[in-house]
């Protein structure tokens, strides 16, 4: 039996869902733009992107919140930013996205444990000093093992996020 959607003719099942997985692969690959992807801007765009997120993370930290929106903003950022700069995203798009994000979820919980650490020892340490003296201050205090497990979680956090972003964003 042969069936016709959208102009198309499909002879089967199986040959409906290899077509759709066609047409899925061929907007992954052109983002419904003809454009060359511009991969120097689609970088900048990225790194931009990824600072409200940063902001959001810094402002639930100082909350004491970990929170899953953290990880959506800094994800969707970095993907939106890349795709608006580059024009279009390929799968360097998504690595690169991808390691921004991994970056920026350790420098956010770096940066909020040193916004912290700042505001208990500002009469002995400048901010400067806590930032680049961290792993010290880290081991001083005996706080290492915290730390990692508050990087973990945002990993976590933001692994659990990804999913549902880059499913949204690649549809």
């Amino acid at each position: 039996r042969i069936n016709s959607v959208g102009g198309f003719l499909f002879s089967s099942h199986a040959d409906k869902i290899l077509i759709h997985k066609e047409i899925n692969m061929n907007l992954f690959a052109h983002n419904g733009s003809s454009e060359n992807e511009n991969i120097l801007l689609g970088v900048i765009g990225a790194i931009l992107g990824s600072i409200p997120g940063l902001v959001v993370w810094l402002l639930l930290s100082k909350l004491g919140v970990i929170a899953a929106i953290s990880g959506v903003v800094l994800i969707a950022g970095t993907l939106f930013g890349y795709n608006f700069f580059a024009k279009k995203i390929s799968t360097f798009g998504f690595v690169f996205c991808t390691a921004v994000v991994l970056f920026m979820v350790y420098f956010a919980t770096k940066l909020s444990w040193c916004i912290e650490i700042h505001s208990e020892c500002k009469d002995i340490l400048t901010f400067k000093e806590c930032f680049s003296e961290f792993s010290s201050l880290l081991k001083l205090t005996a706080c290492k093992g915290s730390f990692i497990r508050d990087l973990f979680m945002g990993y976590l956090i933001t692994a659990i996020s990804a999913v549902g972003a880059y499913k949204k964003f690649l549809k």
